[in-house]
């Protein structure tokens, strides 16, 4: 078997999971280790969490 496999595994949804996506390769979103941010993740999480409760409404988790 001549092919291969990637994998992109992420905390960040508007730079791991979009980066991935655009790159086609398959993304793995997981809960982020420490609680701890740099100030730009920060700004960012309020979005990403919006964006995770649209997607868990929508599938019905």
């Amino acid at each position: 078997m001549d092919e291969k496999y990637i994998a992109s595994v992420g905390d960040q949804i508007l730079t791991d999971v979009i980066g991935a996506n655009r790159s086609n390769i398959f993304s793995i979103l997981v809960k982020p280790i420490d609680k701890k941010d740099i100030w730009i993740t920060k700004i960012k999480r309020p979005i990403e969490n919006f964006i995770i409760q649209k997607y868990q409404k929508q599938k019905k988790y």
